[in-house]
């Protein structure tokens, strides 16, 4: 068997294991090469006991400062990856296109709190949606109904 041969036989192995990465692109309604850029930095999902664990990997989670009875929540630790958290912070915009329930909490935190800060929460969000498909190995299916994809 020629290397040829053996990297598809290889690759075809891989896309029985993961789920199809078009999933990602298609349903969750992203860039058209950020899939793969977030498969990568991602890694393996299994290795994430839930989403907020991911979050806290991309630092998308915000920074709390306790002391005696009160608690501060501040901006992201922006702790982790760098380039999970700018692709999913990249994603956000084309992912606006669409009516969808992150669009419509960005909106209602843009109103409240500004569009940079809505932006974060939007890619923290999109983030919980990437969890959700590949540790699930099913599509993103809206809470709204309302996106369709193309």
């Amino acid at each position: 068997m020629t290397a040829f041969e053996q990297a598809r036989v290889n690759s075809e192995e891989c896309r029985i294991v993961l789920p199809p990465l078009s999933f990602l692109a298609i349903a969750i309604a992203i860039m058209s090469q950020a899939h793969e850029k977030i498969k990568s930095e991602i890694g393996n999902i299994e290795r994430f006991p839930d989403g907020e664990k991911l979050c806290s990997y991309a630092g998308l989670v915000p920074s709390v400062s306790i002391s005696g009875k009160y608690r501060r929540h501040g901006s992201i630790t922006k702790e982790g990856s760098r380039w999970l958290r700018w692709i999913m912070v990249e994603s956000v915009h084309t992912h606006l296109k669409y009516d969808t329930s992150i669009t419509r909490a960005y909106h209602a935190i843009a109103e409240r709190k500004g569009a940079p800060v809505a932006k974060v929460a939007a890619a923290r969000r999109l983030l919980m949606c990437c969890y959700s498909v590949l540790r699930n190995r099913e599509p993103y299916h809206d809470p709204a109904g309302h996106y369709q994809p193309s």
